[in-house]
């Protein structure tokens, strides 16, 4: 079958879940990839550009995943794909948009409310990937429970010795999304913590201007060496070795 993965296509947690989807799917169909408009890109990285990737025109509309709704109608139909697999979909109108051009459409799940659980029935089939998931979509009659899988060769740890001795440091990766990660509460925490400990922050994002309240507490501790940023992208394992927690 011709398969398209609707995704940002980048160094991002939600990236990585699609191309490993990409590389299971690929040993038995053909798979294209339609990369959203509107996010940072990885176009001309070797590690995620390729003859089957597009890069997806800038939508009009400033919605969370939307995509310029002509330019995904002619990927599906140069592709002729016969399913659309979409990542994360928060905007409605590509999925309609499938079904009107005859395209199955599914998607996994990751971000939904009371209010939105509905709509999921728009989906020919759902991919939940947590227990959680599938019990609030167990109603879809192609809803299916697939865990997540991780590269236990890639993510495991390269010392269990303690990263700065007598010290405890802490790691959190902030990613794309600081607020939705609950950075601004990590920070208020540790600003609380007493004793010998250090956070370390990696971020794609400026954390400084997202968080302009913590801006006295954010200068107290770096004056301090208790906490430090790294704002860049990183491809996989990341930067959790830096952190004993």
């Amino acid at each position: 079958m011709r398969i398209g993965i609707v995704t940002t296509w980048f160094e991002r947690g939600a990236a990585y879940v699609s191309r490993q989807y990409r590389r299971v799917l690929e040993k038995e169909h053909t798979v294209f990839i339609y990369a959203r408009g509107g996010e940072e890109r990885a176009a001309s990285n070797p590690e995620w550009d390729d003859e089957r990737v597009t890069w997806g025109k800038l939508p009009v509309v400033p919605l969370a995943h939307s995509v310029e709704l002509n330019d995904f109608a002619g990927w599906v139909k140069r592709n002729a794909l016969d399913i659309v697999f979409f990542n994360e979909q928060h905007w409605w109108e590509p999925v309609i948009l499938c079904a009107s051009l005859g395209v199955i459409a599914g998607s996994y799940v990751d971000y939904y409310t009371e209010q939105t659980v509905p709509l999921f029935g728009c989906y020919d089939f759902l991919i939940c990937n947590t227990r959680r998931h599938y019990s609030v979509f167990d109603w879809h009659p192609q809803s299916f429970y697939v865990p997540w899988g991780t590269e236990v060769n890639v993510f495991q740890p390269q010392t269990l010795e303690p990263v700065e001795p007598g010290k405890v440091v802490f790691f959190h990766s902030a990613g794309m999304n600081p607020v939705r990660k609950g950075t601004d509460l990590l920070i208020e925490a540790f600003a609380a913590v007493a004793g010998p400990a250090r956070l370390v922050i990696h971020t794609q994002m400026d954390v400084g201007s997202l968080f302009p309240r913590l801006r006295t507490k954010l200068d107290d501790l770096r004056k301090h060496g208790r906490i430090e940023y790294i704002e860049k992208s990183v491809p996989a394992p990341g930067l959790y070795h830096l952190g004993d927690v």
